[in-house]
């Protein structure tokens, strides 16, 4: 993520229209050139909006609240001086006219992120609440659920097992990586987007949930001998659990090195971006070190962009 961590954190843990509060006036001072904001001024101060919306006066002064608050923490901190080689100041001004005009949070979450967009960096983004509550789950490392990590294909909105947490409901039942998600409790998840779907999945330990899934059989056609690819639905019953995810794997490869020497290779998995990661990567980095291994993979795919912990 391009802006720092700790001011993009503040701005997705205040996101929530109950905490929003107005900034104070010095903190709108550009600490490269101290320019002076006087398109915000007008519409933050009073201006009308160009057109009325449904949406309460109040939520939307506190929508606006958000997006200066985003839009301060990428001024201040963004690694692209020309914020994409726009005026960042008009960009704020037009967000805030559009979310005068919203009929709803959704709505004007929409706006934000389109100004956000406009700095065509796909890691710089605003969470909403729901959204950041689920970053949240998958931050502290453990979930109530039925042990999956889930990945979402972004063009067709299908949902993938990427992996069973080992130990997990969805591990002992069998689930596989791969595994097509299609049904839960048998309304098809076509139309949800990843974070629908991972509520419905989460729960109070001890209530159930049926899935469905589309698995790829493999095979060999013995006729011409080449591979088969059949597909099979299959439904699964599991309890919710409290489920513990280790972000950190480890293994070490043996290898050999151009003069003939034998080396050691260190491999690190992280499947999550919890809270414990840093000190579990630091933790088998300084084991790893003690085995004499000499170089690293650190392996980051899959790791999901939404909450995938389920």
């Amino acid at each position: 993520m391009r802006c720092a961590l700790n001011r993009w954190n503040s701005v997705m843990a205040s996101s929530s229209l109950q905490n929003c509060q107005p900034l104070q006036r010095q903190s709108l001072r550009n600490h490269r050139g101290g320019f002076r904001l006087c398109a915000f001024k007008r519409s933050w101060r009073g201006v009308q909006a160009p057109a009325t919306s449904a949406y309460s006066t109040a939520e939307v002064e506190a929508m606006k609240g958000v997006a200066i608050r985003a839009w301060t923490a990428v001024r201040d901190t963004y690694v692209d001086d020309t914020f994409n080689h726009q005026n960042w100041d008009s960009t704020l001004q037009k967000a805030l006219d559009k979310i005068s005009t919203v009929n709803s949070r959704d709505e004007a979450y929409g706006k934000l992120q389109a100004m956000l967009a406009t700095l065509e960096d796909p890691y710089t983004r605003i969470m909403p609440p729901k959204e950041f509550e689920s970053f949240q789950i998958s931050k502290d490392g453990y979930v109530e659920g039925v042990g999956l990590l889930l990945g979402s294909d972004q063009r067709s909105g299908r949902l993938w097992v990427l992996s069973p947490i080992k130990g997990g409901p969805a591990d002992r039942a069998g689930v596989l990586s791969g595994d097509e998600l299609v049904q839960i409790d048998g309304q098809p998840i076509k139309g949800m987007d990843g974070e629908e779907a991972a509520s419905r999945l989460r729960g109070r330990v001890g209530t159930s949930v049926t899935l469905g899934f589309c698995r790829q059989e493999l095979g060999i056609n013995d006729a011409v001998g080449v591979p088969l690819s059949a597909s099979s639905e299959i439904k699964i019953k599991l309890l919710r659990e409290k489920v513990v995810l280790s972000p950190v794997s480890m293994a070490i490869l043996p290898d050999t090195m151009l003069n003939g020497h034998a080396s050691r290779i260190g491999y690190i998995r992280i499947s999550t971006f919890s809270e414990s990661a840093a000190h579990d990567m630091e933790k088998v980095v300084r084991d790893m070190e003690q085995k004499d291994v000499n170089s690293y993979i650190l392996d980051l795919h899959d790791n999901p962009d939404w909450s995938g912990l389920v």
